[in-house]
Formats: structure tokens, sequence, C-alpha cells
């Protein structure tokens, strides 16, 4: 019994590890930059869920963004005040944004990114 519930819990934490598949593609995207509205043309790469997204260059896992929420030197105890995504992102030395991008249906999907000097990005709530 103990053997069958120790392998349950292995295959569903490898099952929780796996990454997520991504589908890159060019669209369009918005957000408000000093009350300004920006519309841009990027190209976006969306999870499983249409709000799971991460730029085109973190798809090798070389990033900035990514060895950024990787690292685990941010993960201190502070006091958070306002959006704890948006706190971390700060912390880890990010710009936080809340974004739109044109989905391939044709659709705005509302988001939020984790914004780098050298243009990648992930979702907040990627952030943990």
């Amino acid at each position: 019994m103990k053997g069958s519930i120790f392998l349950f819990f292995v295959f569903i934490s490898s099952a929780l590890l796996a990454q997520e598949k991504y589908k890159c593609f060019h669209s369009k995207v918005k957000y408000n930059y000093f009350q300004k509205l920006v519309l841009q043309n990027e190209k976006v790469c969306v999870g499983k869920r249409p709000q799971v997204i991460r730029s085109q260059n973190c798809m090798d896992g070389k990033c900035q963004a990514l060895k950024m929420v990787s690292s685990k030197m941010w993960r201190k105890k502070f006091k958070m005040s306002g959006n704890p995504g948006f706190t971390r992102c700060k912390d880890i030395g990010g710009s936080p944004q809340i974004m739109s991008y044109l989905s391939q249906k044709g659709e705005w999907v509302g988001t939020s990114r984790c914004l780098f000097e050298d243009k990648s990005f992930v979702n907040i709530a990627s952030i943990k």
C-alpha cells in the first residue's frame, strides 16, 4: 500500500512539474504606459491557458526573465503591499505590466506580465 501511494505521489508530482507547451505567434499587444495606451506588434507564446504567456526569447529557457524567476535569492520574507505578484516582479528586477494581446481567434486576452530589460517576459502568475 505504501509503495502504491509513493508511486502515485511521484506520478502526480512529475505531471505537475512537466513544462507547459507554448504556441508562439505574432500578435498585437496593448498596455498603458504613463497613462497613454500603447499598441504594438510582438511575438507572444501562450500556454494551455490563455493568460499563461512568455516571450519568444524565453522558449529556450535562457532569458533574463526565467533566470530571475528561478533565482532563490529574491525569495526572502518581506512585507507586501498591493499585488504580491507585482511586488515580486519588482523585487527580481522586472517591470510589472497589465496588458492584453490579440489571440489567434481575434479576441483580446487580458493578463499581466513581468517585463525585463532584454524584452523577455513571463506572466506574473508564474512568479511564486
